[in-house]
């Protein structure tokens, strides 16, 4: 993807290389490492690239420790299939994501599809550390690192968060790891697209912290410069500007002449005024910035450092703000050789809310983590670290889907082996089945989440589920109890022949004439959640043979079914705080986490 060539400078620089370009048929000279070097002449290029929305004439600019990917080769203005540019007057989040991730071939920070080397498409998943995970004082210095990126931004009008916001589009900066897990060598220490007045708000880019040898410092100025060039900025030569091309100290967003081209076709002699690109993509910030009032209180009362826990774990905080509670996120990470990675969003509590369930799929040990905002954006965080045992069962409801209950045991089985001439996903894991890790997955992510460990994606009210799942605060889920009546052709829902369903089959005539059939499928009575909790599955004749199908429960038997579910119905209870989602367990989302009636907010808060 380009030439990078190793530093000059005493301070590691965030760019010391060459540039590459191509399109609108114009070139690009090489851009001199030296700090006391002017920039050469630049690539002169027709006036529609630096038009509102437009794309400059590179496609890839690797500038050796600084990598800006131009997403385009004609000057033509992006039209993302979601995350389309909010302008001045949207409500814009910069995600820093401090916990690791796992992450695939491709650009867009809602799918984790953050690797733009096309060499890695085959290459499956790659496992980025989290920040610094080693370090005992590791949350003290995030919150370092966090609060003075929100001091760089805080005029304009952006949010800074340091959880997986769980509605609406986010840019994402993933900190961490090393350059070489997505392979790049030489003095890489950021990646970023080069996005001209930000058209997409999906973007998502690195700060390579262990290449930073995890300097607190650099990590904040390297994780602002990155996000900068997603938000339309080019580098300067003002050495005190955040988008100077370096990792040294600096004052903020100011300006200077541009260093080179940049996302918008800079030229030779042009000046950046940064804070006011900034300002005229995303907005000037209206009311208080973070950073003026002390941060909220959050303790997580329980679980507690230590604590051993079943399978249905309830997670109950308590906090208190100056400005007021605005939200606490709730996530959950699975711990491998003593690191945590992931922090999977399992709740958002508003005030009152205060507590939430949480099933774990699997034994070992899990980390959980608050993090509460006030209404300002001050942030702070609560963290434990506790141990799971083995899930237990009676039914395989009590189990997550997909797993088996074996001698009272929940067990996740182990992914078919691939024939020879099968497709590359073949015996790969479909969206919703249980995991243990996301290379085990079709699609999406393997994450925890309040039905267990499954693979799944996350979403938005724009970007619906695959699968058959649905968006339940920003997670899809598997469908385990009806929110409403079933559309014709969705399972459960009224057809007349196979043709009418999704699944391929419609159930088979009853001997009442009246009945109605309905859309059906193929069901596996040992797994966990085979069929959703309006069915069951049990073996009946059909079009396709006698097998098993999931058939709908008669009215006095909804909730009372032999695969021990009991299910609260949300569609009927618009105000309900509760849902009882498992049987055995009877685990209970508390506090609305299930509603039916839950909003997105429209305000400028978090």
């Amino acid at each position: 993807m380009g030439t990078v060539r190793r530093a000059k400078l005493g301070t590691l620089s965030l760019i010391l290389g060459m540039t590459a370009a191509w399109g609108c048929g114009s070139s690009a000279s090489p851009v001199d490492s030296d700090r006391s070097a002017q920039p050469s002449a630049f690539s002169q290029e027709v006036d529609v690239c630096r038009e509102s929305g437009r794309l400059s004439s590179s496609d890839i600019m690797i500038i050796g420790g600084d990598q800006v990917i131009l997403p385009g080769s004609s000057c033509q203005k992006k039209k993302p299939s979601f995350g389309e540019a909010l302008g001045a007057n949207g409500r814009h989040v910069l995600f820093v994501n401090y916990e690791g991730a796992d992450i695939r071939v491709g650009d867009n920070a809602l799918e984790n599809d953050m690797i733009r080397d096309s060499g890695f498409k085959n290459q499956g998943v790659v496992e980025m550390d989290a920040y610094d995970p080693g370090n005992a004082q590791r949350n003290e210095a995030i919150l370092k690192i966090h609060r003075q990126v929100q001091k760089w931004y805080a005029e304009v009008d952006i949010d800074v968060v340091m959880s997986r916001p769980l509605s609406g589009d986010y840019q994402m900066t993933l900190v961490g790891g090393d350059k070489s897990d997505v392979g790049y060598g030489g003095g890489v220490v950021g990646i970023s697209p080069g996005d001209c007045k930000n058209n997409n708000e999906t973007n998502a880019n690195f700060a390579f912290s262990r290449s930073l040898k995890e300097n607190p410092d650099q990590v904040a100025v390297t994780i602002a410069h990155e996000a900068g060039h997603a938000y339309g900025l080019g580098h300067v030569q003002n050495s005190k500007d955040i988008m100077y091309p370096s990792v040294s100290v600096v004052d903020g967003f100011l300006g200077g002449l541009a260093a080179d081209p940049g996302p918008c076709g800079f030229k030779n002699g042009d000046y950046q005024d940064s804070k006011k690109v900034l300002i005229e993509n995303l907005g000037a910030r209206q009311g208080e910035a973070p950073g003026l009032a002390n941060p909220p209180q959050v303790k997580l009362l329980s679980p507690q450092e230590g604590e051993s826990v079943g399978k249905d774990v309830t997670i109950a905080v308590q906090s208190s703000a100056d400005r007021g509670i605005d939200h606490i996120t709730l996530s959950v990470s699975r711990v491998d050789g003593g690191k945590a990675r992931g922090n999977h969003p399992v709740a958002e509590l508003r005030p009152p809310q205060s507590a939430a369930q949480v099933r774990l799929s699997s034994a070992g040990s899990y980390q959980v983590t608050a993090t509460a905002y006030d209404r300002v954006g001050n942030v702070s965080l609560s963290q434990v670290r506790i141990v799971a045992g083995t899930p237990t069962c009676a039914v395989p409801n009590d189990c997550a889907p997909g797993q088996r209950c074996t001698n009272n045991t929940c067990v996740t089985p182990a992914p078919t082996p691939p024939s020879p001439t099968g497709m590359p996903d073949e015996g790969l894991r479909d969206y919703g089945q249980a995991c243990d890790k996301t290379s085990d997955c079709k699609g999406g992510i393997c994450a925890i989440t309040s039905v267990g460990q499954i693979c799944t994606h996350y979403c938005t009210a724009d970007r619906l589920c695959a699968g058959g799942l649905e968006c339940v605060d920003g997670t899809c889920l598997p469908q385990m109890y009806s929110r409403s009546t079933p559309k014709v052709g969705a399972l459960g829902g009224k057809c007349t022949r196979n043709q009418d369903c999704a699944t391929g089959e419609c159930s088979a005539p009853s001997a009442d004439p009246k009945a109605a059939r309905y859309c059906t499928k193929s069901c596996d009575p040992e797994v966990g959640w085979a069929c959703p909790s309006t069915m069951q599955c049990v073996t009946t004749d059909g079009a396709t043979g006698n097998k098993p199908r999931c058939v709908m429960l008669g009215a006095g038997e909804l909730g009372a079914a032999e695969s021990g579910c009991s299910v609260a119905d949300p569609a009927s209870r618009a105000d309900s705080s509760a849902v009882r989602l498992f049987g055995g367990g009877a685990a209970v989302v508390l506090l609305g986490l299930w509603a039916a009636t839950r909003r997105r907010r429209s305000g400028p808060a978090l």
